[in-house]
């Protein structure tokens, strides 16, 4: 599979090393060298997958010649060094840098299990209800050729009990088709929702702003599981031997298979 080439940014050879401090991609040599420096030796450098997203330079509106940096681990808003000593002094704060970037990733952790598995065992689940609805409607129907021939053989004796016992088989098909219809509903429309969040997620991973994604971070919900599926359980026609003094009897019953 194609994967992309990340470029050393000293030596252009493939980069798979990134120092957090000074926001480069190093390979293993230059790695090294830049360690080797005593100005950098207190430098973080990792594993590129693992690195800190850089931020934007955006100065703090309440400190306009102070640039965000800080994160208030009370309000979680994004704030500047002065911020810590006036607004938002004794909350606590953490690294902005780092912040964003464990957020994003979650982000991205929730965008990925949407897609790869919430949604394709939504799929799964929907054509489940779909094929049962559609298996049910048939399974309707051969009952009621089955009934029919042997309401046939009964000939008027039977007229009666034959209206019956499609009256009861009528209300069962009415009952199973519109609990998997209303199921099919659910599954849609949770379906649709979880494709709507994806969008949403996907949107606002690409924000560059840490203040507007923070803040949309607050409006992050729980992920609701995937609506169930309950089996219907079917009616099947039991012969009966004829006779006319026990027509009802003899003409069979519906019962329900568990």
């Amino acid at each position: 599979m194609y994967q992309h080439y990340i470029e050393c940014q000293t030596c252009g050879r493939y980069s798979e090393f990134y120092c957090n401090a000074c926001h480069q991609r190093m390979c293993g040599n230059c790695r090294d060298e830049h360690l080797k420096n005593p100005d950098n030796t207190k430098h973080e450098v990792c594993n590129y997958k693992e690195r800190k997203l850089k931020l934007s330079s955006i100065p703090c509106k309440l400190h306009p010649s102070q640039l965000l940096a800080l994160c208030c681990k009370k309000c979680q808003q994004a704030i500047c060094a002065l911020c810590t000593i006036k607004e938002h002094e004794g909350h606590g704060f953490l690294d902005l840098e780092e912040v964003y970037t464990k957020h994003h990733q979650m982000r991205l952790d929730q965008i990925r299990r949407i897609r790869d598995d919430i949604i394709p065992q939504c799929r799964v689940r929907l054509k489940e209800t779909m094929d049962a609805r559609n298996e049910t409607k048939e399974y309707v129907e051969l009952t009621k050729s089955i009934m029919k021939v042997q309401a046939f053989k009964m000939k008027e004796l039977v007229d009666a009990v034959l209206t019956e016992n499609e009256q009861n088989l009528q209300k069962f098909e009415s009952s199973a088709v519109k609990k998997l219809e209303n199921q099919e509903t659910a599954l849609n429309i949770y379906f649709t929702q979880m494709q709507t969040l994806l969008e949403c997620h996907n949107e606002s991973i690409s924000c560059a702003n840490p203040v507007e994604f923070l803040s949309k971070m607050k409006e992050m919900v729980d992920i609701d599981p995937i609506p169930e599926i309950s089996k219907i359980n079917q009616l099947v026609f039991t012969d009966g031997k004829l006779n006319k003094d026990e027509i009802r009897k003899q003409f069979g019953a519906l019962s329900i298979i568990k």
